[in-house]
Formats: C-alpha cells, structure tokens, sequence
C-alpha cells in the first residue's frame, strides 16, 4: 500500500499530509493544521457501511471534526468501479490483484475467500458477487500466526507480506 501511495503521490503530483491515531482524531489533526479546507472527497458508496445515509454532499456528523464530505462515487457499486478503472486504466494498488477486495487495518483485512480458484487467488475484478466484496475485511475464526497462503485460508496483509519475503 504504501508504495502505491508513494507513485500516486507523484504519478497524480499530490502533497501527502499523514495524520496518526484513529480516523477522528487524524481528521481534528487535518483540521487543526488547514482550518481553510472544508471539504473533503470520499470514496463512500450505498453498500458501504453507512453509506445508504448520505447524500452527494453530506456533513460529517456532529461529533465530527466539521468537514463536508463530497461522495461522487455514492450510486456505483463494486463492479462499476472495478468496470470503470479497468476501462479507464486507472492505476491501482496491487494487493487487488493478490485477493484482496477490500483493504481495511492490516492485522484483520484478509484475500478474500471469494476469489481462491484451484488453490489461488483471482484478482478483486474478478469478484463475481460484489456483495462478498468486505469477506476478506476480518481475520477468520480460529486464524494463527501459522496459517499460510499455502492452506487456502485467507490471512492477514502483515502475514501475507512477510511470507511473499521468503
């Protein structure tokens, strides 16, 4: 992931701002820092957790640090967007095409379960029902620091990463 950030930053010529902690508490942080911006582009869609609450424009609950979060993506759903990004060439993080199909905290996002066919996993486009699309976004019952790729499990981003090292 970070290294797709890292050629986002200078394919798309962004400025990274990195904020610690919670999402909360780093927003406050974005806040604190660039009290002018009141704004902010999110990749919410419907099916998304929530997201069948917003609208195109929706402000950040009260609690919130005050933004006013602008869903464009809001009416796709998983196959509009993969549809979309292949059709434009839109770069994208390469842990989709290793199984994962929703990247979440990087101890409990797993390849989802979905997309193992003979023994390996297809890339997230290939998801055939995109209501399976978070399968992969908690570690499975009884996983352990000794599962592998290997045993047709799906297994956390952290393990996954340490055994393609070896």
């Amino acid at each position: 992931m970070d290294a797709f950030v890292q050629k986002s930053i200078a394919h798309y010529d962004l400025e990274l701002v990195k904020r610690g902690g919670p999402m909360k508490q780093g927003l406050q942080s974005f806040k604190d820092s660039f009290p002018d911006i009141h704004a902010i582009f999110v990749g919410t869609r419907r099916d998304d957790p929530y997201g069948d609450k917003l609208q195109f424009f929706s402000p950040t609950d009260p609690d919130w640090p005050q933004f006013m979060r602008v869903n464009p993506i809001l009416d796709w759903t998983f196959e509009d967007v993969w549809g979309f990004m292949r059709q434009a060439g839109v770069p994208y993080c390469c842990l989709y095409d290793q199984g994962y199909t929703s990247l979440g905290d990087v101890d409990s996002t797993t390849r989802n379960p979905a997309l193992l066919k003979n023994g390996k996993y297809q890339p997230a486009w290939t998801l055939a029902n995109g209501e399976l699309e978070r399968s992969g976004r908690s570690t499975p019952s009884g996983a352990t620091g000794s599962s592998s790729a290997a045993s047709g499990l799906p297994i956390p981003i952290r393990e996954a990463r340490r055994a393609e090292q070896f």
